[in-house]
């Protein structure tokens, strides 16, 4: 895809599904770069074709860079965490991601 950078990945066992994170500057003229997830079979078959966005860009505008995602078998959702400047500052942020829904 163009306009997509960064990217990092994790294996869900439990839902047998690796969940790719990544920097996307499809609507960067609007919101900057924003987060985006899709979850990737086995057999490297993409069943998320365009994308489930992170968080929702008229909650968090900016740019949200860097993305890191690990599996957490106790909470059984994958933890994406990133940096972005608000309010002048740069800091890291977090959120979870369920591959069973495919849901924040």
């Amino acid at each position: 895809m163009q306009g997509t950078r960064a990217p990092a990945i994790s294996w869900d066992p439990v839902e047998n599904v690796y969940v790719m994170v990544w920097e996307d500057s499809r609507n960067s003229a609007q919101n900057g770069i924003d987060l985006y997830a899709a979850r990737i079979s086995p057999t490297g078959a993409l069943l998320d074709m365009t994308g489930i966005a992170l968080l929702e860009a008229s909650v968090v505008p900016g740019d949200e860079i860097q993305p890191r995602i690990a599996y957490s078998s106790t909470a059984l959702a994958h933890f994406v965490a990133w940096s972005e400047a608000r309010g002048g500052f740069s800091d890291v942020y977090a959120t979870r991601f369920f591959a069973n829904s495919g849901s924040v």
